[in-house]
């Protein structure tokens, strides 16, 4: 079934599981992966990012074909644009049907990125989609570009984004890179900044740059 995020994520909340977020870019890796979510029996979220979305497959065109996709799957399947950086982007996914769009704003200062990140989680409140906001910011593990200390989230600053945004999900930085790790290299985990952050927000989390954590942080 074809679900937003939200409802995904609420269940995942209350239930105390986690859902998975694979990147596809097109019709044949959507199909991998929500396969793949049918034998594992687990719900998926497919996630499409703004540079594959615009390289690969038009949001008009991939849309439908993953929502069909989703009605003849046996879970329940998101579609997701991943690290929106652009507001006209952001606004044709959500018109084109994404069912959750991940408002990426974090590279401006608090205030702004919560106005921005705002504006389009109540458009996409208004139009049936969730909505995704990041506080902090990720490294990337190509070039030994690692998340540091400073690009943590700061759990007081998470509250206010959360409260003042009205988005569904918010996207954390606890010690994950965007990319593979190199060989043998398992990234530490800020595990108490997690606590806190979901104690003061309540929010459902989310982790990006989560593979390759190794299964004792997961």
């Amino acid at each position: 079934m074809y679900v937003s995020m939200k409802k995904m994520l609420a269940d995942a909340n209350a239930g105390n599981y986690a859902v998975m977020a694979i990147n596809c870019f097109n019709i044949e890796t959507a199909r991998a992966v929500i396969g793949a979510a049918e034998e594992e029996k687990a719900p998926i979220i497919v996630n499409i990012f703004q540079d594959h979305l615009l390289t690969h497959c038009d949001s008009e065109l991939i849309t439908p074909v993953v929502k069909i996709l989703a009605e003849r799957a046996s879970v329940d399947v998101a579609l997701n644009f991943d690290h929106g950086q652009e507001k006209e982007y952001l606004i044709k996914a959500i018109d084109d049907g994404f069912s959750s769009v991940m408002v990426d704003m974090s590279r401006f200062d608090l205030e702004e990125n919560i106005r921005r990140t705002k504006e389009i989680a109540d458009y996409a409140h208004a139009h049936g989609a969730s909505a995704e906001g990041e506080i902090g910011c990720l490294g990337a593990s190509e070039g030994g570009n690692f998340t540091q200390d400073a690009m943590y989230t700061d759990p007081e600053q998470a509250k206010m984004f959360f409260d003042r945004t009205g988005i569904d999900a918010l996207a954390i930085s606890i010690g994950t890179s965007h990319g593979n790790y190199p060989d043998g290299m398992v990234p530490k985990f800020d595990i108490e900044r997690l606590k806190a952050i979901k104690k003061l927000t309540g929010a459902p989390l989310v982790l990006h740059g989560g593979s390759g954590s190794g299964e004792e942080n997961t």
